[in-house]
């Protein structure tokens, strides 16, 4: 997520991303990577942010980005998923709310001892680790620019961490997070032109430069 995304509208169906998004889902490799780098810094701070506590030490963020990657790719190599069937930022995070619902249910059902193995079939990726997937993520991991960005969102009160989520890394619009938050769609524009001014104010507090988050 870039400092521009905070101010400007969502690019038209002729930007570059399109035209990535549509040769990624031909099966090109190198376009599906570059489309997953855009979202990669975006989807780790979700996910640092997302697993609760009792999934502490079962998990790590770095675990939820890869085994998307894995899904994703393995969609679209299997046809399963088409460009024009949603956004591929949406569409990721929908990948990745799926691994991490089944972290839990898994914690919840086996109980916590230690990290979650590929044994246990959740984290696919193990069992081929994709060399771009796992180079991107420790990129990503080792970030002081992201991390702190993550640790200014993990401040913020939930509702706020969410009017990101939804607006800022998944792309939906201003009613489909308003439904999802049960406001209505003048109160999400209200708060998110309030939060993006305080986050604009912490980050410069905090000399955190927004352009390089993703």
């Amino acid at each position: 997520m870039t400092q521009s995304e905070f101010l400007e509208p969502a690019p038209s169906s002729e930007d570059p991303t399109t035209r990535l998004s549509i040769e990624a889902h031909k099966g090109n490799a190198e376009a599906f990577g570059a489309l997953f780098e855009k979202v990669a810094p975006d989807l780790y701070i979700w996910a640092s942010v997302r697993i609760f506590s009792k999934l502490r030490g079962c998990i790590q963020p770095d675990d939820i980005v890869q085994e998307t990657w894995a899904r994703a790719w393995r969609d679209i190599s299997q046809g399963k998923h088409r460009h024009h069937d949603s956004p591929f930022r949406r569409w990721i995070f929908s990948i990745a709310k799926r691994v991490l619902q089944s972290a839990i249910q898994y914690v919840q059902k086996n109980g916590s001892r230690g990290l979650i193995s590929n044994q246990s079939g959740l984290l696919t990726y193990q069992n081929k680790p994709d060399p771009y997937a796992t180079r991107l993520t420790q990129k990503v991991a080792r970030n002081e620019q992201i991390q702190a960005f993550r640790e200014l969102i993990s401040d913020l009160p939930q509702q706020d961490q969410y009017l990101i989520f939804y607006l800022a890394f998944e792309g939906l619009s201003h009613q489909e997070t308003a439904e999802r938050m049960t406001l209505s769609v003048d109160a999400v524009s209200q708060r998110w032109r309030r939060l993006k001014l305080h986050l604009k104010e912490i980050a410069e507090a905090r000399d955190i430069d927004l352009r390089d988050i993703g």
